[in-house]
């Protein structure tokens, strides 16, 4: 059973404008219509309803907005209406990683009738076959290898499980990975979902860098994007997706090696089904554990994005930006490569942006003093500062080492972007290493996922993926 409540410091209210959530954590309002207020409200009281799709996507939108919590409570499971799960396993040469991952799936709290295993063999030249063997998994030989993609429609095709759960098999199902995960599909409008990924390694400077900042690894906060003009994806080692659904969308796309996942997830949400992120159902995920096996599979990530827009041109990559943060941001480049008068747009763009938020305080209805508004400005800059900064060294680095070496000045712009977004992923993500660690190999992930990047954009002929549209707006409008 799911409970719903407002996240803390937030309130539900209604003015003569209508309904709306409200709060300080930060200070913010959202407009909602009478019909989700009116839901909200028998939610909030425990009261059951059946939710149109359109009442659903809503209530992940706020959940993913940090306005509502919704929480699953497992000690009201009916066993006997848990569905037919079909968990399916694509494998290539990693018999002693697939044969962790099978013990890990019969430790699952999940009742065995209602549990299926399919282990697809891409081709392995090792013991693969006699592991599956020796366990009361499926097993799916085949006599040519075509990629993960096609062994995982291949194993779903002889599935007879309602949900289909994908895990690859240099991972580790915790024993509540599906408990934690199967109950959000009561929401109709779930069509997929994904869960937490944790590295499996911990000891080594290069673990603990993975661990904490692998493409895989989605963070700790629920996550649901509303528009479908938006990026986002659940990793393929650790998806639970509806058969009838993947079917109707033909599965993965054989073609592709890497960035399939991606690619289903795009599907899916032009469909209209909602994918989600719960960071639960955890599973543990073997990384690379050598810097050269880490390295050349970020260049590997990196050949896909190409493919992945070429197939998928509605997709773009949109940047939302308040103009005064923008200012912000030019003002302090210009400063940096020692343009000084540029010191009091700088300031003017900041205070703007503080009566920016004074305002909108005031009409939450919790108005904040100028010193405090002026905090809350200086973060917000540098949050969009450091979104900027982000973008330029995950995707323009190369470009942007070409530029500084034709003027030198831009060396101190690169630098002061590297160090910036750096220090910011190293606070944020907290890999338990010294930065300078953590330094070194962000710089040479940068390097190898953009020289794939590149590359991918060379084999497809198609390099429109590097225009980043900025929408920026005007608080004043």
């Amino acid at each position: 059973m799911f409970s719903f409540s407002l996240a803390e410091g937030y309130r539900l209210a209604r003015d003569q404008d209508g309904w709306s959530i409200a709060g300080n954590l930060p200070k913010r309002r959202v407009t909602i219509s009478a019909g989700l207020a009116q839901s909200l409200l028998l939610l909030f009281k425990g009261t059951a309803q059946e939710l149109a799709w359109a009442t659903q996507k809503s209530l992940f939108h706020l959940a993913a907005k940090g306005y509502i919590n919704i929480k699953y409570s497992a000690n009201t499971q009916n066993i006997a209406t848990l569905p037919m799960v079909s968990v399916v396993i694509p494998v290539k040469n990693r018999a002693q990683d697939l044969k962790q991952c099978l013990s890990s799936l019969y430790e699952l709290n999940w009742p065995p009738n209602k549990l299926q295993i399919i282990v697809v063999d891409d081709n392995s030249s090792d013991e693969t076959p006699q592991i599956v063997q020796e366990t009361s998994a499926i097993l799916i030989k085949k006599n040519y290898c075509e990629g993960p993609a096609a062994a995982r429609n291949l194993g779903v095709q002889k599935s007879s499980g309602d949900i289909i759960a994908f895990i690859d098999s240099d991972c580790l199902a915790d024993s509540n990975w599906l408990n934690d995960l199967i109950p959000w599909f009561s929401f109709s409008a779930v069509g997929a979902l994904g869960g937490l990924v944790e590295g499996y390694y911990q000891q080594t400077p290069l673990d603990k860098y993975e661990s904490a900042c692998s493409s895989l690894s989605l963070g700790q906060r629920f996550l649901f994007e509303k528009t479908l003009s938006g990026a986002f994806y659940v990793p393929g080692c650790n998806m639970l997706i509806r058969k009838k659904l993947f079917l109707q969308l033909g599965g993965f796309n054989p073609q592709m090696y890497v960035g399939e996942d991606v690619d289903l997830c795009w599907r899916l949400r032009r469909q209209g089904c909602a994918l989600i992120y719960v960071p639960q159902g955890k599973i543990w995920h073997k990384h690379r554990t050598a810097a050269y096996n880490m390295l050349q599979r970020k260049f590997t990530y990196g050949t896909s994005e190409a493919a992945l827009y070429k197939q998928n041109q509605d997709k773009k990559k949109i940047l939302p930006l308040p103009l005064e943060a923008l200012l912000f941001y030019l003002s302090a480049a210009a400063i940096i490569i020692g343009y000084w008068q540029f010191f009091c747009l700088l300031i003017l763009a900041w205070i703007t942006s503080a009566f920016s938020k004074h305002r909108l305080s005031k009409q939450v209805g919790l108005p904040v003093k100028a010193p405090e508004a002026c905090r809350i400005a200086w973060r917000s800059n540098i949050a969009v500062s450091y979104s900027l900064s982000y973008h330029i060294i995950r995707y323009y680095l190369f470009f942007s080492i070409l530029i500084a070496c034709i003027w030198p000045k831009f060396v101190l712009l690169l630098l002061a972007a590297l160090f910036f977004s750096s220090y910011v992923e190293w606070r944020i993500k907290n890999p338990r290493l010294p930065y300078t660690a953590f330094l070194f190999y962000y710089i040479l992930e940068q390097l190898f996922y953009q020289a794939g990047v590149i590359w991918g954009g060379v084999k497809h002929g198609y390099f429109r993926f590097y225009l980043l549209r900025l929408h920026i707006w005007c608080p004043y409008k």
